[in-house]
């Protein structure tokens, strides 16, 4: 039994043992239902529910049941499936066991709660036709600036004086705690001027305090203004409110509570991709020493403006809100990016805050997920609306963590990295582009687990391993695996040529596999051994140097078989993640897991385990699968050698080289960063009940696996 199997029924036995005295109703009539049924016999399974049975059959020995004996039977049904599918299992159920206060259950333990509660995040939802609509109705359009028109790629305000600190310690200033100081700065300010002051005035305090000159004031002053240019960026949408106010010919204004001039504030929106044209009227409260949060400003401009329809768009649900509507002003709530994170992902972040890292990667985080206020649909979910933003806000965290990692552990013991195929492909161009400068030597590793077993099948007991190896996956028949597997051409009269591998005797067909074609096998695998070898020299690979093999979620199986080929005790492995691992014995090099280990079926915790498949879809390269070498020495790849399902992951990779161009900009280095933060981060992709991605992403999750079958699959269901 495969080790994904065994750890599959040793959680299921863990995690449902108190209740097996209990009837227990299994969903599901895949292997894994048989597998748990055969190996649970001490369980009291009462039955199976599939829509696609007929209620009455009996399949694994158990009757498939319906609603209604269910309901007289059982308070307890448990899903069976891979966990990327079981809230589509659990929505096809969920009224029926509501009704009948019947408890569901992932295979992993996990409990399956009903999603019929109103969450806080509706409360969230924007219609952009009413937006739309009270423009039109309006003479006067007035916005606010930050985290309105504007938002920062920083979580908190504050963080951006850390990351100035930071900046100025690298540029050689001593350690002066400039960020403490600077807000102390802005506390004197208010208790001097209320809430009213200029940034001039916040650092003519400072200076004072510090004891430092005049000059050096200004110089911060300016090295500050210069950070807020570099991590603002437009709310793109309520930007385009904006210009369809123009076009509708309102008269539009902007109403801020700032310290920063006319003329920086105007250099701000310029950076920002709206001219000063474009605004009637620019009110800025320490321009005219009125405040919106006292309510003054509202004031002045009801006074101002006294006889127009007006409405108002900000974040603040007492300055914007509250006050304007006090003064006679309509006003509509343009939710900020970290409000709307608040609500629906506060507890991904919350315990991490301590960490300026964390908090800036949850700042490019909300910019870019939370930009427009419209990104929550009407259940309260998150909108993931294309293929690039779901490469920039999911994997490219999760592929710049494990980057800068690797690139640390490298450097640090003087290893080469060797990227290997499919998996390394985009992690070489990424490795290229950003980490050159790391002096650490890496190479694309043409390597694949069916093409180096191949090359090791040299005696009986590899053909047994290679055999036993391959044979607990495939979907072949005889043939077809002997040809994939092994790369040799079995009789046209072989009577088990069209025999399924995964329905044979397995060690009745593996002795028959040894007597008839053992002999080609081993024949193949020297010369494919030797080609090989021809390609290391080629490569300047040697078996036993410092070698750092990277891979994305493995079971071992390619190590297993580079470990038989000679690769040495010298090399290490690193993974993403590991699975059960799918080889006897012990492995020899160490292997080192960023983001732990698991499995599909157990790992609810861990996305990158448990949605590996989707992983595997985005690291992947435009030839199809690496298949070994021809007598010349060239790489044969499958099929045609293209990997047709490239194309339509490639805007993905768009969005994640973007993310490392950001994160390079701003020299942002993850590696210390806690792992479990960055896999919650990514899971927020894959809960259906956080967010809801477009069919473009689902449909371009495409897989092709040549070891396992000819068919090409989705990988993202609905």
């Amino acid at each position: 039994m495969r080790p994904l199997d065994l750890d599959m029924i040793r959680v299921f036995r863990e995690k449902f043992g108190h209740i097996k005295e209990e009837p227990l109703v299994l969903y599901g009539t895949g292997e894994k239902t048989r597998l748990l049924i055969e190996n649970c016999p001490d369980f009291k399974f009462a039955g199976i529910m599939d829509r696609k049975q007929a209620v009455g059959q009996r399949i694994f020995g158990l009757t498939v049941l319906g609603e209604e004996a269910i309901k007289e039977m059982t308070e307890y049904i448990v899903i069976v499936c891979d966990i990327s599918s079981v809230d589509i299992v659990f929505h096809r159920i969920a009224s029926f066991t509501d009704e009948n206060e019947i408890k569901v259950f992932h295979m992993s333990g996990k409990r399956m709660l009903s999603k019929k509660k109103a969450h806080a995040s509706k409360g969230l939802f924007i219609d952009r036709n009413k937006y739309e609509n009270a423009i039109t109705e309006s003479e006067i359009v007035s916005f606010d600036l930050f985290d309105t028109l504007i938002t920062r790629e920083c979580l908190y305000p504050d963080d951006l004086f850390e990351i100035m600190e930071s900046e100025l310690i690298r540029e050689g200033a001593p350690q002066t705690s400039f960020a403490v100081k600077r807000k102390e700065a802005v506390n004197e300010a208010v208790k001097k001027y209320g809430t009213v002051f200029r940034m001039e005035d916040i650092y003519q305090i400072y200076v004072t305090k510090t004891g430092q000159d005049i000059q050096t004031g200004e110089a911060l002053l300016a090295k500050e203004f210069e950070l807020e240019l570099q991590y603002s960026r437009p709310r793109v949408d309520v930007v385009q409110l904006l210009k369809f106010a123009r076009l509708q010919r309102k008269k539009v204004i902007l109403v801020s509570d700032m310290y920063m001039s006319r003329s920086q504030i105007e250099t701000l929106l310029e950076n920002c991709g709206m001219r000063r044209e474009e605004f009637e009227d620019i009110i800025i409260s320490c321009e005219i020493g009125k405040a919106k949060a006292d309510g003054t400003l509202w004031e002045y401009v009801s006074d101002k403006y006294k006889g127009y329809r007006m409405i108002h768009f900000g974040d603040n649900s007492v300055s914007d809100l509250e006050n304007p509507k006090s003064a006679g002003i309509s006003a509509l709530p343009v939710y900020s990016g970290l409000h709307m994170a608040s609500v629906l992902l506060e507890d991904v972040w919350s315990k991490y805050e301590y960490s300026l890292m964390c908090r800036n990667v949850m700042g490019l985080f909300v910019a870019e997920v939370f930009n427009s206020p419209f990104s929550i649909d009407e259940r309260g979910r998150i909108r993931v609306q294309s293929l690039r933003a779901a490469g920039y806000s999911f994997f490219g965290p999760l592929i710049k963590h494990f980057m800068d990692y690797l690139y640390r552990e490298a450097e640090k013991k003087s290893q080469k990295i060797l990227f290997l195929a499919r998996d390394g492909w985009l992690l070489k161009m990424i490795a290229d582009k950003y980490y050159a400068e790391s002096g650490v030597r890496n190479e694309y590793f043409l390597v694949a687990r069916n093409a180096i077993s191949k090359a090791t099948a040299l005696r009986d007991d590899d053909i047994d391993d290679t055999f036993r190896i391959f044979s607990e996956f495939t979907q072949y028949n005889f043939k077809k695996f002997c040809k994939v597997i092994f790369d040799i051409d079995i009789r046209n009269d072989d009577g088990y040529g069209d025999a399924l591998v995964k329905d044979a005797d397995k060690e009745e067909l593996l002795s028959y596999l040894k007597e008839e074609y053992g002999e080609q096998i081993k024949r193949n695998a020297l010369r494919q051994n030797a080609l090989y070898r021809m390609y290391l020299d080629k490569m300047e690979i040697g078996l036993n140097e410092r070698a750092a093999f990277v891979n994305f979620v493995g079971g071992g199986i390619t190590q297993c078989f580079l470990e038989k080929f000679g690769f040495g005790r010298n090399n290490e492995f690193y993974y993403f993640a590991v699975t059960p691992l799918n080889v006897g014995g012990s492995l020899k090099c160490p292997m080192h897991s960023v983001y732990e280990s698991g499995s599909r079926y157990t790992s609810f915790d861990n996305a990158v385990v448990a949605y590996s498949m989707m992983g595997e879809c985005v690291l992947t390269s435009p030839q199809s699968q690496f298949m070994g070498f021809d007598e010349a020495g060239e790489a044969v790849f499958a099929g045609d050698g293209i990997n047709h399902e490239y194309e339509s992951i490639r805007e993905c990779h768009e969005g994640i080289a973007r993310y490392f161009c950001k994160t390079d900009e701003s020299g942002i280095n993850l590696a210390n960063v806690p792992p479990a933060y960055i896999n919650r981060l990514y899971a927020v992709l894959f809960d259906r009940d956080v967010s809801t991605v477009c069919g473009e992403i689902r449909n371009a999750f495409q897989m092709k696996d040549i070891v396992r079958s000819d068919q090409v699959y989705g990988i993202w269901s609905d």
